[in-house]
């Protein structure tokens, strides 16, 4: 709650846009519980129910709006305690779509700091709405690809690797650390797993790395810290998973597949 709450409210209201929700006309109130009763963040099902509801009646709801959507809905939470020199990490256990549980992974503590992911994994681009324009303030510039989720977090945020993997690539020029540096500005790349079930993870607009070159690493060991670098446009972490060169989301990815 205290990470939502400080996320721009132009920034929120985009996110839920891009979902599917018709905001036209609608208050920072509305949005704010809109946004709660999406993620269910500390809010229970009655009342979640309620506001939909009540968004329905607003207009606010469109045939395409992923409101109610059980992959999304957190079970289970695990997080590990951080520890000196050791980054924030959380396991959650969610119900997929053939009714199994998966187990999704991010580099935060989701029950210290929540989870706000300001723009999702999309790769759809072209007339069917999908991707993004960058920025994404401006609706004019060409949409692109986004081959993960941007998680919102105050510059400086402890990142830690989400398995135990091996340093592939590290960018760490100093100019790379600026903002406006090219692309996710200075990132690590971390390979997990073996054989068929190999993934690698990007952590990409980092202020800090605090890893090198084919180091291994364990859960929880300190990646870097979160920043602006790069084509950014606040404090976020680009997080993105590869299998096979190709994207996943790390929304709904089971990382009990990778051994």
């Amino acid at each position: 709650d205290k990470v939502a709450a400080e996320l721009p409210a132009h920034i929120r209201k985009q996110w839920l846009e891009s979902n599917g929700f018709k905001l036209d006309g609608a208050d920072a109130a509305d949005i704010k519980k809109l946004d709660a009763t999406l993620r269910r963040e500390n809010i229970s099902e009655k009342q979640a129910n309620k506001y939909i509801a009540e968004f329905n009646n607003k207009g606010y709801l469109s045939d395409s709006s992923s409101l109610v959507n059980v992959e999304r809905i957190p079970t289970k939470v695990e997080t590990m305690a951080v520890g000196p020199g050791q980054g924030e990490l959380s396991k959650i256990y969610r119900e997929g779509p053939d009714g199994k549980t998966l187990e999704v992974r991010y580099p935060v503590d989701v029950k210290a700091n929540g989870l706000t992911i300001t723009y999702p994994y999309d790769v759809q681009t072209g007339d069917d709405g999908g991707g993004r324009t960058l920025p994404i303030t401006d609706p004019n510039s060409v949409k692109r690809n986004h081959n993960g989720v941007d998680i919102y977090m105050k510059e400086g945020t402890p990142l830690g690797s989400v398995g135990t993997g091996k340093v592939t690539e590290v960018v760490n020029s100093p100019e790379r650390f600026l903002n406006g540096s090219p692309d996710l500005g200075a990132y690590v790349e971390v390979e997990y797993g073996s054989g068929s079930n190999t993934v690698k993870v990007r952590y990409g607009h980092l202020s800090n790395i605090n890893v090198s070159l084919k180091q291994d690493i364990n859960p929880g060991d300190l990646i870097g810290l979160s920043g602006n670098s790069g084509h950014s446009e606040g404090s976020h972490l680009h997080f993105t998973i590869m299998k096979n060169g190709v994207p996943q989301d790390p929304e709904t990815f089971d990382w009990s597949t990778v051994k």
